[in-house]
């Protein structure tokens, strides 16, 4: 199992309980730790296997953007294994 990590990426979003947060966008800075099997990718060499890192950025920071939520535990919930599937298909495959 190999570990890709992408640190300190920042976005947008609307998070908080109090009505003054609510009005307000706050940056975020994300780390996220994805654990697969990249072997095919070493394997070949071929970008096509491999993780598309911005890819995957793009789509935390679209998905901060559109949200609003009250919490941030809720927030860490959307971001189920389901949604990194499309990105690592290709890799894994």
């Amino acid at each position: 199992m190999d570990t890709v990590f992408i640190k300190g990426l920042k976005a947008a979003s609307v998070i908080g309980c109090y009505d003054w947060e609510r009005d307000i966008r706050q940056t975020l800075v994300i780390d996220l730790e994805l654990k697969a099997d990249f072997t095919r990718a070493a394997q070949t060499d071929a970008l096509e296997y491999a993780l598309d890192y911005a890819a995957i950025s793009r789509r935390v920071i679209a998905v901060c953007d559109e949200s609003r939520f009250s919490y941030s535990r809720r927030w860490r919930s959307t971001w189920q294994p389901s949604c990194w599937r499309s990105f690592l298909s290709a890799a894994c495959g």
